[in-house]
């Protein structure tokens, strides 16, 4: 590395054969109920990942409002590990402004020429709080390493010029001149979930199943449910507490009606009064197969000035299922209408 530095002309290759044993990311304990360490990380580094998405706006002035704040936008948020400085941008939904972006993805700063010397150089610098992970291929066109823990994950990712397109079209030495492509890119999934208000575990302790759900991926017990990642904070999603209650794989609704209970890959604890109606959605087929939704469309309060409508997926089949008679006795347990939508055709 020393050599990269004082002569950075230097021409390394990378033998792909080097690193051709693919693996995961280097798995570390974590419990329901605690910080990850992952997550642990991020608070010794002052990262506010549980800080809102308005609030990050707020703290660094920025007006920006789109789907995906750009690297040349705020904010941006800096932090250290070890001796590594990195840069991150969050990813986050309009509708969720006021609350925390569960991804984050940037850079680690060049402390090198070349991408496999930047690589190791941040998987060393979180190593010594995480632990070493191997590097290896990730994709066809990716090195790279990472951690998971629970619901958060990082990774540590570079696109070297063996691995690319480019050999076809350009040399090494300009490939490499790029600034882009020697950096160590990274990001991370924080696993923020929204805690369980008092009220809602009560809801929780005290409901019924009303129906099971039908063709859905099993979890059989809290922990699984913890431990999936969370791709974007969810108005109503919550974290499951640490003591199983059984409303696994079951629409449910709490003995005094006010909330409705949804649990499969994630559990969602939706008010009553804040459900409009259900809806039966349904593609038939053309380019693409047939698939049935069953919803429902909820109004949130955005920012606490702002009502905000959007749906939320109950159940989903690949067939042109009809929901109905799953609806109804949905819809009579926590009286609210259904709707039929027109069909539209899958192109």
């Amino acid at each position: 590395m020393l050599l990269n530095k004082l002569f950075p002309n230097r021409s390394i290759k990378i033998d792909p054969e080097d690193f051709k044993d693919r693996c995961g990311p280097k798995v570390l304990v974590a419990r329901p109920g605690e910080m990850t360490p992952v997550q642990q990380l991020f608070d010794e580094c002052h990262f506010p990942w549980q800080e809102s998405y308005q609030k990050l706006l707020d703290d660094f002035n920025s007006p920006n409002c789109g789907e995906l704040a750009r690297e040349t936008d705020k904010p941006c948020i800096k932090l250290t590990v070890g001796a590594a400085r990195i840069e991150l941008w969050p990813y986050h939904v309009k509708s969720t402004r006021d609350l925390p972006p569960t991804y984050f993805s940037g850079r680690v700063e060049r402390e090198y020429d070349h991408p496999l010397d930047n690589l190791k150089f941040a998987r060393d610098q979180f190593a010594e709080r995480l632990s070493s992970a191997k590097i290896a291929i990730q994709a066809s066109n990716t090195i790279g390493c990472g951690w998971t823990s629970g619901p958060s994950n990082l990774h540590l990712t570079i696109f070297p010029y063996e691995l690319s397109c480019e050999p076809e079209k350009t040399t090494r030495r300009l490939y490499y001149r790029k600034r882009s492509s020697r950096i160590c890119s990274i990001s991370t999934y924080t696993g923020f979930r929204q805690k369980l208000s008092s009220q809602e575990l009560e809801w929780l302790h005290n409901s019924q199943r009303i129906i099971e759900r039908p063709n859905q991926i099993k979890a059989s017990n809290f922990r699984g449910i913890w431990s999936n990642t969370p791709i974007r904070a969810e108005r109503f999603q919550r974290e499951p507490p640490e003591t199983d209650i059984p409303v696994y794989e079951s629409i449910s609704v709490s003995n005094d009606g006010k909330a409705l209970i949804a649990c499969s890959q994630n559990l969602t604890v939706i008010p009553t009064e804040r459900i409009t109606h259900l809806a039966i959605h349904t593609l038939l087929p053309a380019r693409g197969g047939p698939e049935t939704w069953l919803t429902l469309l909820a109004v949130s309060r955005h920012i606490e000035t702002t009502n905000e409508e959007f749906w939320i997926e109950l159940f989903c089949d690949t067939a042109t299922s009809d929901f109905m008679e799953l609806a109804k006795k949905l819809a009579k347990a926590i009286e609210k209408p259904i709707r039929r939508l027109e069909p539209q055709y899958n192109c």
